[in-house]
């Protein structure tokens, strides 16, 4: 059975409106400026969108971000939020010294970031001031967001024969995912990027036809730039998705890709070898993760190594859940609900893991799941501490629920009771969405400066659940009224094996 394009249209269609409607509603759950890190970014792109790329040096004895030129109306909508923070100073949360234009010099944390994502999300605010320029940023996000999302699923029908890739799609959305996409910070695009990779690099395991092969390997290049040149970690994410693809596809179907697409191939060299050059550029030039100098009086930063012994459960929990910032968890009910849910999923395709090498790629990712955090955190805990996130490290673990997918969808699973089993497991995964955005703005509507203030644009809680749950409903009717049966260019895993032969 071939997907006729209206129903690839509709399942993509439904996807974005859906993640649409839930950006919206975190939208209006979170205070502005009350998201993670969320005055930093917003100094930064306003900044970049005027036309400074560079940051001046830290201001004298502070070690939170260097000075860049912001709009003072920006900073002074900043600043009761900014205040109820106690990392910060005078220097990121009240106007600093004026250099004419309505800019003053204020510092900011994502001052030395690379500066791409920011012209994007920035030059439409341009023509706001104070809070609804921070608004034009989140819009600006939440659409940047919604048409990266788009192409994860298109390229994932590509190649996908039954609902299971999807699915995997849906769990690898977590409340602090779709949270990330709403927020004007690089993190979501980062983590779309690498959903787009993996997406790409699965898909050529699953197909064998020319033209699926070529699309596969044009998303594949593409998604290396959003995903190299918007944060620091990039090209690390970039470098591991490639290499655990290696490992799944084998040497033999990446000799027969080369043999088929040979310009195209090149292409995606080019571009791969490209994205990565250009963001090491910026990171040699202007060491976007240098923290500012100590003052003079503060001595290295100790932790006890009990504390490092729970930081993996904790980067694991804040992978889930953690907002508005990372240090504020979500219910415990969230967390139940997601753990249990994906290991479930991945324990059940671990029962139809049909080859070496793909066993092989998900051993390897997990075990890099770990260590990778792990070093990042043993080489800078004294200078800055944990500052290492769990919503860091998803652009890479997005791959071991994609790859339980993907194993559900060699060995083609199906069983009459599969549409109950997705609408179980989507009704606990929405429940958890909706306990979390509701939980946030319930928790700022008491605690945050802004509460009654009509800079802060939100609605009655019961108006954000349903708003999320028409999101979520969307979701789950481009699930689980998928098609299942052949798609164009998928092969039975039989022919795969002998055309692999």
């Amino acid at each position: 059975m071939t997907r006729e394009p209206r129903t690839v249209r509709r399942i993509v269609g439904a996807f974005v409106l859906g993640s649409f409607l839930l950006q919206l509603a975190w939208i209006a759950a979170v205070p502005p400026f009350r998201g993670s890190d969320e005055f930093d970014h917003a100094y930064r792109a306003a900044s970049v969108a005027r036309g400074y790329w560079s940051a001046a040096e830290a201001p004298l004895g502070t070690r939170h971000g260097y000075l860049i030129p912001v709009p003072r109306d920006v900073v002074e909508a900043a600043s009761p939020v900014c205040h109820t923070y106690r990392y910060v100073g005078a220097d990121n949360c009240d106007p600093g010294a004026s250099i004419g234009d309505g800019l003053v010099l204020e510092a900011s944390g994502a001052a030395r970031y690379q500066p791409f994502y920011y012209a994007v999300v920035g030059a439409p605010a341009l023509g706001f001031d104070g809070y609804a320029a921070l608004y034009a940023m989140r819009l600006a996000t939440v659409v940047l967001c919604s048409a990266l999302l788009g192409l994860v699923v298109w390229t994932t029908l590509l190649w996908a024969r039954t609902r299971w890739p999807l699915l995997a799609l849906v769990i690898a959305l977590t409340p602090v995912t779709l949270y990330s996409f709403a927020i004007p910070a690089p993190n979501g695009v980062e983590m779309l990027a690498g959903l787009m990779l993996w997406t790409s690099l699965i898909g050529l395991d699953r197909v064998r036809d020319r033209p699926t092969e070529r699309r596969l390997l044009t998303v594949a290049a593409l998604s290396a730039l959003p995903l190299c040149v918007v944060r620091t970690l990039g090209p690390v994410w970039f470098f591991l998705i490639v290499g655990i693809a290696v490992l799944l596809l084998g040497v033999r179907r990446l000799r027969g890709l080369w043999s088929a697409h040979r310009v195209r191939s090149v292409g995606v060299l080019l571009t791969w070898v490209s994205s990565v050059a250009l963001s090491l550029v910026w990171v040699v030039a202007s060491k976007p993760n240098a923290a500012p100098p100590l003052p003079p009086s503060a001595g290295e930063l100790t932790f006890p190594w009990s504390l490092f012994l729970q930081q993996p459960i904790l980067w694991l929990l804040q992978s889930v859940a953690a907002f508005p910032v990372r240090s504020e968890r979500a219910p415990t009910l969230v967390y139940s609900i997601w753990v249990l849910t994906g290991v479930a999923f991945l324990l059940f395709a671990g029962r139809y893991r049909d080859s070496t090498r793909l066993t092989r790629a998900f051993v390897a990712l997990l075990i890099l799941s770990v260590l990778v955090p792990v070093a990042a955190t043993l080489t800078t805990m004294n200078s800055l501490g944990f500052a290492w996130q769990g919503r860091y490290t998803l652009p890479l673990t997005y791959g071991l629920v994609l790859l339980a997918g993907l194993a559900l969808d060699r060995a083609d699973v199906r069983h009459r009771l599969l549409g109950p089993v997705i609408f179980a497991g989507w009704a606990a995964l929405a429940v958890a969405h909706l306990v979390s955005i509701a939980g946030v703005q319930l928790k700022e509507l008491r605690e945050s400066p802004l509460s009654g203030d009509p800079a802060w644009v939100t609605g009655p809680t019961w108006a954000l659940v349903v708003l999320g749950l028409s999101g979520l409903v969307l979701i789950y009717l481009a699930v689980a009224r998928e098609p299942v049966g052949q798609t164009r260019g998928v092969e039975s895993e039989s022919a795969l094996r002998t055309a692999d032969q």
